[in-house]
């Protein structure tokens, strides 16, 4: 299967690769060539819940949309914010704060920073993924546009977050951004990343390509919160995937609110002792949106801890798979790992799997799991409605009292109010 009516013909499409990307360097142009092929020779992505092959991806031309510019809107941004907004290849607006230059920070584009940063990027671009990539990972690696780069040198504290918007255009059908984070020992870093339609008219059906990879040095802390609100006819594929030094400490928190689908996955890795990772995901779904999330961690070093939450809300037709994979591997002894993962339906149409897993070859360890998946109370509705509230007054009570746990435990201020008010935009659909 092939996104592109080249197919077969991989010699036109590595051409009009190198005219496009010809200012890249050659090790560059050469991983891309290599992704290239492995995207065109991949099968489709796995998952038992989330069957692909009857949704016809080979009619997208991906390798042909341009987008088209819009204007970035920034809301609720300290004026002294770092924030870098993208469409495309095109960078829209960038801004670096005074404390981010003062301590050094590096926050652009991925395109530019390869003239001035190739030895900090080469080392660590796709390199964590090349186990793991699949197919639409492949087709990000060949055919990225731009993306955005932070580098965090050592002992580097930041007190506001940096933010990132990702702008998909509605004439695309190939949207594919990239984030890469790179820290050094004992720097501690928020990042806001938000990926979402821009513009106005009608979107074209379009595959959305996510990656996101971080390395965190020794005893680096890094708090990554993102959304996804891309349009309603983009089927979405993201990769996210950290490696942590001794340690260190992960913090993510995603909301996914948008596309007809989303397969992501979500892997950190805990290489070495006393690393941590702490995983908030938010999802709400409508009409007949399908989301097949996993989230990982793997244990490796010695006492490392892992926390994995997922909650999530399901209405209309809506179709939701949340999957947690604690993986122990021997030698990682003192491991505490944990997983709670919960999904309320507010129809009987809807439909959700909470699905837990634990892979544990060594004996010293912690873990722990508990998930659910049921239909709203409707005791508990009649019961509000006695009281004077409206049905719909009703369900917006216990969806937010169901995911108001979760919500408030996410630590980035920004992303926690643009959470909030997704849900609340989607509970009023």
């Amino acid at each position: 299967m092939s996104s592109s009516p080249l197919l077969g013909q991989v010699e036109p499409l590595k051409t009009r690769m190198h005219a496009e990307f010809s200012s890249d360097p050659t090790w560059l142009l050469e991983r891309r060539s290599a992704a290239l092929d492995r995207y065109l020779d991949a099968p489709l992505p796995s998952r038992p819940r989330t069957p692909l092959r009857n949704r016809r991806l080979d009619e997208v031309p991906v390798f042909d949309a341009e987008p088209v510019l819009h204007s970035s809107v920034w809301k609720d941004l300290e004026p002294e914010s770092s924030r870098l907004s993208l469409s495309g290849a095109a960078v829209m607006e960038a801004s670096l704060s005074a404390e981010a230059k003062q301590k050094g920070l590096v926050f652009t584009d991925l395109r530019s920073a390869l003239s001035s940063h190739e030895h900090i990027i080469k080392p660590h671009l796709d390199r964590s993924l090349a186990a793991e990539a699949g197919k639409f990972d492949a087709l990000n690696q060949a055919w990225w546009q731009n993306g955005a780069f932070i580098y965090v040198p050592r002992h580097v504290h930041l007190a506001v977050p940096l933010t990132v918007v990702h702008h998909q255009s509605p004439e695309q059908s190939g949207f594919f951004p990239r984030t890469l984070i790179i820290m050094e020992e004992e720097s501690e870093l928020s990042l806001v990343d938000l990926y979402m339609q821009s513009g106005t008219g009608d979107p074209v059906r379009c595959i959305a390509s996510i990656l996101v990879q971080a390395v965190l040095g020794p005893s680096a802390v890094l708090r990554y919160g993102s959304i996804e609100e891309l349009s309603p006819s983009t089927e979405a594929f993201v990769h996210r995937t950290a490696n942590l030094e001794a340690d260190a400490e992960a913090h993510w928190n995603v909301g996914t609110f948008g596309s007809a689908l989303e397969i992501s996955s979500q892997n950190t890795y805990l290489r070495h002792s006393g690393s941590q990772n702490h995983s908030v995901s938010v999802f709400f779904g409508s009409a007949h949106q399908h989301y097949d999330l996993e989230v990982q961690s793997v244990h490796q070093g010695t006492h490392t801890k892992s926390n994995i939450v997922g909650k999530g809300v399901m209405k209309g037709r809506a179709r939701s798979v949340f999957t947690g994979v604690t993986d122990i591997k021997h030698g990682a002894v003192g491991t505490d790992a944990r997983q709670k993962e919960q999904t309320l339906m507010l129809s009987d149409q809807a439909r959700a799997d909470a699905i837990p897993s634990l892979l544990i070859e060594e004996n010293d360890v912690f873990a722990a799991h508990s998930a659910s998946a049921g239909p709203v109370d409707r005791n508990a509705i009649y019961y509000l409605m006695s009281r004077g509230m409206t049905e719909r007054e009703a369900v917006e009570m216990i969806v937010e009292g169901f995911l108001a746990p979760v919500i408030d435990s996410i630590s980035l201020d920004d992303i926690r109010r643009r959470v909030w008010a997704a849900v609340r935009e989607k509970v009023q659909e």
